[in-house]
C-alpha cells in the first residue's frame, strides 16, 4: 500500500475530535493537522469568505504532500467541498455524507454553525439517503467561541445548550447529529440535557469508517501501541503558517494526561500514542503546568486588585472562569515543550503572565470601568 499522510483541517481545535476517531480505528497513521486559529470561527462567516479560506488551507495541505485531505470542518464541507476537491489533487473525505449514512431514525435534529445551517447541506444529504425523514437544523453561534475559550463548565455554555436543544426536543427528534467537529466535546453536557432515548451521532466515526477504503480495515489497538507520527500546525495565515514540530524532551511525557504518551524521535518530531478512553478535558490537558498556573493566576489576582475593593472583586470574578487558565496554560505548555531541558524559565512565566494581563486589562475595562461610568 502507498505510504499515507493524512491532512486534517479545521478553524481551531474541533477537528482534533475527528483525528482522534481516525487514530482509534486505524492506529499509527502519519498525520498533519492544521488549526486555522487566526480565523476561528468559520461558522459565522459569509460563504465567499469560507470558500476563499478553504482554497488557501487545502492548498497549503497539498504543498505538504498529503495523500488524503480530511475536511474536519462541517462549515467548509457544507459550503466549499467543491473548492477543496479542486485544490487538493488527492481524495477528499467529508463529514456530512458520513453523518447521513449513520442516521437510523426518521426524526433527526442537527446542531451546527449558522453557515452550515444556512446551506441546508445536512438536510439535503439526510433526505437524499432517507426519503421522508424530518430534519430540523439548529444554528448554534455561541458554541465554538465558548469551547475555544475553554468555557466548558460555564453557565453561559449550559444556557446556550438548553436554548439550542429546545426546538429539537419540541419537534420530538429521535437522534441529533453533531454538525460541527467542536461539538463532540459537549457530549457530557448534552447527555445531561437530553432524554436517554435520543441518539447522538458523531460524524467523525463515519469519517473513520470511510477511511477504511484508503487505510485498510480497522486495526486492533493495544494500550501499549504507539507512538504515532503527528504534527500540529496553528496559523496566523495559511500562506505563512506558524508551523513547528512540537518536540517535548524525554521525561516530559510523565506529566501528560493518561490518554496520551509522548516522546522525541531522532528527527525531532513529536509522536502521540493511541488515545484511550474519553476525550481529555481542558483541565487534564493543562495538568503538566498546573502548579505554575495556580501561582501565575494568584499573582495576577493580587496585582489587579491591590488596594481597591472593586477591582479585587472583579479580579476574583474574572479568575474564577476556566477560560482565564487557557491562554497562559497554552504559553506554558508550548514553552515547556520547546525548552531544550523541558523546564520553564522566569522568562517563560513572564510571557504567560503578560499574555493574560493584556487580555484581563481589556475585560476589566469593559466590565468594570465602562459600567461604572
Amino acid at each position: 500500500m502507498t505510504k499515507q499522510l493524512l491532512g486534517f483541517f479545521d478553524s481551531g481545535l474541533g477537528g482534533l475530535t475527528v483525528l482522534r476517531r481516525v487514530l482509534e480505528r486505524h492506529g499509527p497513521v502519519p498525520c498533519v493537522y492544521l488549526g486555522d486559529t487566526a480565523r476561528v470561527p468559520y461558522g459565522n462567516r459569509q460563504p465567499d469568505d469560507i470558500r476563499r479560506i478553504a482554497a488557501e488551507v487545502v492548498g497549503w495541505l497539498r504543498d505538504q504532500q498529503v495523500s488524503t485531505v480530511v475536511m474536519a470542518c462541517n462549515t467548509t464541507n457544507a459550503l466549499a467541498r467543491d473548492v477543496a476537491e479542486g485544490q487538493a489533487g488527492v481524495p477528499v473525505i467529508g463529514l456530512i455524507g458520513a453523518a447521513a449514512a449513520m442516521v437510523e431514525t426518521r426524526r433527526v435534529g442537527v446542531l451546527a454553525t449558522p453557515a452550515t445551517v444556512a446551506s441546508s447541506a445536512y438536510r439535503a444529504s439526510i433526505e437524499a439517503l432517507h426519503p421522508g425523514s424530518v430534519v430540523i437544523e439548529q444554528a448554534c453561534p455561541a458554541f465554538v467561541p465558548l469551547i475555544e475559550a475553554g468555557e466548558m463548565n460555564s453557565d453561559d455554555l449550559r444556557r446556550a445548550a438548553q436554548a439550542y436543544l429546545e426546538p429539537l426536543l419540541a419537534a420530538s427528534v429521535d437522534s441529533i447529529v453533531l454538525g460541527c467537529t467542536h461539538y463532540p466535546l459537549l457530549v457530557p453536557l448534552l447527555r445531561q440535557l437530553l432524554p436517554e432515548s435520543v441518539q447522538i451521532i458523531d460524524p467523525a466515526i463515519g469519517v473513520a469508517r470511510q477511511l477504511d477504503a484508503v487505510l485498510g480495515p480497522p486495526v486492533r489497538i493495544s494500550p501499549a501501541q504507539g507512538p504515532f507520527p503527528w504534527r500540529a500546525v496553528g496559523s496566523a495565515s495559511p500562506q505563512t503558517p506558524m508551523a513547528s514540530r512540537c518536540a517535548p524532551p524525554p521525561g516530559w511525557a510523565s506529566g501528560l494526561p493518561s490518554a496520551f504518551s509522548c516522546c522525541r524521535t531522532e528527527r525531532g518530531t513529536t509522536r502521540i500514542a493511541a488515545p484511550r478512553g474519553v476525550m481529555s478535558t481542558v483541565t487534564e490537558l493543562l495538568q503538566p503546568v498546573e502548579t505554575d498556573l495556580e501561582t501565575l493566576l494568584g499573582d495576577l489576582r493580587s496585582l489587579i486588585g491591590a488596594g481597591h475593593p472593586i477591582l479585587q472583586a472583579a479580579a476574583e470574578h474574572l479568575f474564577s472562569a476556566g477560560g482565564k487558565r487557557l491562554r497562559p496554560g497554552i504559553v506554558l505548555l508550548l514553552s515547556r515543550a520547546l525548552s531544550p531541558q523541558g523546564e520553564l524559565t522566569p522568562r517563560h512565566r513572564r510571557l504567560a503572565e503578560i499574555t493574560e494581563m493584556i487580555h484581563t486589562a481589556s475585560l476589566v475595562h469593559d466590565d468594570v470601568v465602562d459600567e461604572a461610568s
